[in-house]
This record gives C-alpha cells, structure tokens and sequence, in this order.
C-alpha cells in the first residue's frame, strides 16, 4: 500500500502508525522546507532512519572515534562497488571494522535522532513506498517499534528544547 500524505502539527507520529499497525515493508520518506529524512520499516518495525538535517551514520561513527576516517572511506568504496544497496552498517560488520553489537546500538541512536528532529517539523510531505526488505541487510533484525521510537525521540526533542532555552536565556541576560 504506497501511499502520500501532507502532515501538518502532531500528524506525524499517526501516519508513522498507519505503517507500523500494517506491518508494510518499505521506505517513508519525509520531506520539509527542503530537507528529506528517510525511515526504512521491515514488517511495520524500523529498522534505519538518516536525514539531511542529521550526520550520516557513518560520519557519527568517526565522530565518536568508533572508526578512523579511512575505516569509512574503505567501507564506502566497498560499499560501491558491491554495486548492491547494502546499508554501510552491514558492509562494516563484513568487513570486520565493527561489531554488530555496537552498530546495534548506534542505529539505534541515530534512528533517535532523526525522529527527534522530524518532531520539530511543522509541516511536510510523507511518502510511503512498499518494498522488500531483506532483513540480512539490516543490523536490527527485528527493528524497533515504532511506539517505543516515538516515546525516546519526544524524550530526546523535549531536552533538547529544553538545552535550546537554557542557552538563550543565559545569552540575554544582562552583565
């Protein structure tokens, strides 16, 4: 069932359980003012999330010095020529440079982040299209539900709010 819808306000977190309480396959994309986040679902659970408006999984490995910046260039170059669109967290864990547990925890984190900032989004247009998801490219095999998602990422969001306030109220107040 591929469906479009335009989200405005709070419409977000239902149109995310029209496809988790179907189970569906496939990719959500969400676009707004410009910036596009993708959640892909395996059997109505979520199994990878990115944005333009996050750090790529990759890059946020670097980051925390998981991997070195040649650990990922190696990958992405592997990556590409197995000309297949296997997800660069399983082509780290073929490759050695990762193990799966810690990749758990990172998809994780960064599925997190992603639907922590799209909570933000005011408006936008979400895009569902079914496919097949093999769940032996994916390192969360059984994905996570998407009430469990919404719940951390609304914690995240709130502290981060609540982080953005702090800062400027310490800006404006008076020497």
């Amino acid at each position: 069932m591929s469906f479009t819808a335009h989200v405005q306000g709070l419409q977000l977190p239902d149109v995310l359980q029209v496809v988790s309480s179907s189970r569906q396959s496939g990719i959500a994309t969400i676009i707004h003012s410009g910036a596009v986040a993708k959640l892909v679902f395996l059997r109505g659970r979520v199994v990878y999330a990115t944005s333009d408006t996050q750090s790529r999984l990759g890059y946020s490995l670097v980051q925390k010095n998981i991997i070195s910046e040649e650990d990922l260039q190696r990958a992405l170059e592997r990556q590409k020529e197995m000309n297949c669109e296997m997800p660069l967290a399983s082509v780290l864990v073929k490759l050695g440079i990762v193990y799966p547990g810690m990749l758990e925890k990172e998809t994780r984190e960064q599925i997190i982040r992603v639907l922590s900032d799209m909570l933000g989004w005011q408006d936008g247009m979400f895009y569902f299209e079914p496919q097949e998801i093999l769940d032996t490219r994916t390192v969360l095999k059984e994905g996570l539900s998407v009430e469990a998602l919404l719940i951390e990422a609304a914690a995240h969001y709130d502290t981060e709010v609540q982080l953005d306030r702090e800062l400027c109220d310490f800006w404006q107040e008076p020497a």
